[in-house]
């Protein structure tokens, strides 16, 4: 997506998920259609304020609820449209099926629900 001010918001995660071969294999047959739009899949935007925002109430709310150890990201934290902010191994101790991460998704829902509508492609451009 491009918004009027030019930025490129694209869905790194697609990318990621995709065995290397394809991600090549992409980038070679797409390569100069990607330089002519200034697409770089692996460099988003820096991060908005909403986005940002948002993302802080889930930091808090998430150490106040089983997560002592979640950062508060910054304009140049990574995320996905559409995903809002990732979480290091360092942030969810005990990973995922921990009882401190199934306490903050229960907890936290309204702020998480609230990163990730500001993190959709429809409110990075000013839509949303």
């Amino acid at each position: 997506m491009i918004t009027p001010d030019g930025a490129v918001y694209t869905d790194e995660r697609s990318f990621q998920a995709a065995p290397e071969s394809t991600a090549s294999a992409v980038v070679r047959s797409c390569r100069a259609s990607m330089v002519r739009a200034h697409l770089d899949p692996y460099n988003e935007p820096p991060a908005p304020p909403a986005l940002v925002q948002a993302g802080v109430k889930t930091a808090q709310c998430a150490r106040a609820h089983g997560l002592p150890n979640m950062h508060d990201p910054n304009a140049q934290s990574p995320y996905t449209p559409g995903h809002g902010f990732g979480h290091s191994a360092d942030e969810i101790t005990g990973g995922k099926d921990s009882p401190g991460f199934k306490a903050f998704r229960v907890a936290c829902r309204e702020a998480i629900d609230a990163e990730l509508k500001a993190s959709t492609l429809a409110s990075l451009g000013g839509h949303g």
